[in-house]
């Protein structure tokens, strides 16, 4: 058990490195002005500067559905047309015949 924790813990913080390296030029800095060793830890978990309509959730700025409500709302959708279109033909199929 200690050893699947130790592997963890160590994947979590070699994944963090790896994110603070590949984020330092992020903000605008350049290799002549680099962010400090807080600014890399704070990029770690909020890799953007704002929530600018650029930055920020399309919710907030553009009224636009999630990803999550627009399936819901297609499958439902759908799942209303296809009810409708089994009506349909079960009320055209029946044999009114005597």
């Amino acid at each position: 058990m200690t050893e699947e924790k130790d592997l963890a813990r160590a994947l979590r913080r070699h994944h963090a490195a790896r994110l603070k390296q590949n984020r330092q030029f992020y903000w605008g800095r350049s290799s002549h002005d680099p962010l400090t060793s807080r600014q890399r830890g704070i990029l770690l978990h909020t890799a953007h500067v704002c929530s600018c309509f650029g930055c920020g959730n399309p919710r907030r700025w553009f009224g636009e559905k999630s990803m999550q409500e627009r399936r819901w709302l297609q499958e439902t959708v759908f799942d209303a047309l296809r009810a409708e279109q089994t009506d349909a033909q079960a009320g055209g199929c029946e044999d009114t015949s005597p």
